[in-house]
């Protein structure tokens, strides 16, 4: 039967982003597989600015009957890249790719599918790999090696095991296609798809681990060695194991392993702490209008009183940009206390806790999101104490624009804001947000929501205390 009548028996996924540099090799690696399937290859790029594109095309003119390419004209995200990838699928098992790894036998996709074949009680299967040192050149073998020493046929894993031993890569997998179809929460995660996705196909069924090499997962350089590279990574596992308990904080596996990583990192503070030199703010009598936390966190990291109403609330970025363009205005307006079903942020949510606390509107207008309060008769007691000591005279502006998506214009507004003292913290894992080079903007390499302090921006209170020296001179 010729291949344009036969059904798909397999879906490859391969999302791309600027991959000039490794995509060719990659795609060399699928149609180098040997085995007697109907196949096709999604190739889905997400507004690549390189030569991605001109590869895709060579490989769609090469194996027309077999390419699928999905070309986005604007950037859509790499959750949405891939969840219209999986939408058009049409074999019985999907297989992924990361266009920075390549597949190494050739028999890959004919183990995998025979063992899906025979084995109707797994959701998905994986196989082992090996990590390549891009600045050695050096091949290691994957993660945790020692668990495949008494499973020598492989093994069943399930949400139990899967933080623990972090057993596979993305382009190890082997899926169900139609355990892909009602995914919907992929597009509510903040931080990267994949982890995320393994999760929720973790709650569907069980995998299994395959005793075969089957594929290189390149990585720069070996990171164990260097403690801020591990801060880092282990800062962004921490944010996306938080995400995922504001989701299911019922489930004892997630549960365990956040306060973990919780655990992990707590270490940072006290490493960071010693950054700080409490002699060198020679003033002291200064307001943080900070969006979050931040500006208790430094009156603590200072042991100076707050100065500023803004502790323990939340303010989403488009709000904080009315707030700091008529800020002497608005200090002294009302607040009215509203449900939050009134609210014009509610599907940003996730990002507030996930419990219920008092809601405020400043001037009818700026949503003030009293995260730390219990009723708004406490909320506005703290509000009304902190607003009375607020010192015109030195204030310092502090936003956040790593917790909300498509934010980029908000950013590129507080930019333009006329304030001398200000700051905007961008996590590294985010730096496609910045829309320029200005000083204003700080990439934050290890940024967590539990650091006690984003300390790049200790320069700014001190160049506060040297405008404070000029003004009493």
């Amino acid at each position: 039967m010729p291949d344009h009548i036969r059904p798909i028996k397999f879906s490859v996924v391969v999302a791309t982003h600027n991959h000039e540099l490794h995509l060719i090799k990659a795609l060399k690696s699928v149609f180098s597989q040997e085995h007697g399937y109907n196949f096709e290859v999604i190739i889905t790029d997400d507004c690549s600015r390189d030569k991605t594109k001109e590869i895709i095309d060579l490989f769609q003119l090469r194996y027309p009957d077999y390419v699928v390419a999905l070309c986005h004209d604007k950037k859509v995200g790499s959750s949405e890249n891939i969840l219209q990838a999986f939408q058009k699928c049409k074999g019985q098992y999907t297989f992924l790719l990361d266009p920075n790894d390549y597949w190494t036998d050739i028999e890959k996709i004919k183990k995998q599918v025979l063992f899906l074949d025979e084995h109707p009680e797994y959701i998905l299967c994986c196989h082992r790999f090996n990590r390549l040192i891009e600045d050695t050149n050096e091949f290691l073998e994957d993660l945790h090696p020692v668990i495949f020493n008494d499973k020598p046929y492989g093994f069943e894993f399930g949400q139990e095991r899967y933080f623990d031993y972090w057993l596979t890569q993305v382009s190890t997998m082997a899926i169900r296609t139609e355990s892909l179809r009602d995914i919907p929460k992929l597009k509510t995660f903040k931080y990267y798809w994949d982890t995320q996705l393994f999760w929720l196909l973790l709650l569907r069924g069980k995998g299994f681990v395959l005793p075969f090499f089957g594929s290189v997962y390149r990585i720069r350089s070996e990171t164990s060695e260097n403690k801020f590279d591990l801060l880092k990574q282990n800062s962004l596992t921490y944010l996306i194991i938080e995400e995922l308990r504001q989701l299911y904080s019922y489930n004892k596996h997630i549960k365990r392993i956040y306060e973990l990583y919780h655990k992990n990192l707590s270490w940072s503070k006290s490493a960071n702490k010693r950054l700080l030199n409490i002699n060198k703010i020679k003033n002291k009598n200064f307001t943080i209008v900070s969006d979050d936390n931040w500006g208790k966190e430094v009156y603590d990291a200072f042991n100076i009183p707050y100065q500023s109403p803004f502790i323990g609330i939340h303010i989403f970025n488009a709000d904080f940009i009315k707030l700091l363009n008529d800020f002497e205005h608005y200090i002294d307006k009302p607040i009215t206390f509203i449900e939050h079903s009134d609210s014009r942020h509610q599907k940003s949510f996730r990002h507030c806790f996930g419990k219920d606390y008092p809601l405020g509107l400043l001037n009818n207008d700026v949503e003030l999101h009293f995260i730390d309060y219990q009723s708004p008769d406490e909320a506005l007691k703290h509000w009304n104490d902190g607003r009375y000591k607020v010192n015109l005279e030195n204030l310092f502006f502090k936003m956040d624009a790593s917790r909300e998506e498509n934010n980029e214009a908000t950013i590129e507004a507080f930019e333009n804001i006329k304030r001398p003292n200000k700051v905007c913290f961008l996590n590294c894992h985010d730096k496609e947000k910045k829309v320029n080079t200005s000083s204003t903007l700080q990439l934050i390499d290890y940024w967590n929501p539990i650091s006690e302090i984003f300390f790049s921006s200790i320069a700014l209170l001190l160049r506060l205390d040297e405008l404070a020296k000029r003004k009493s001179d």
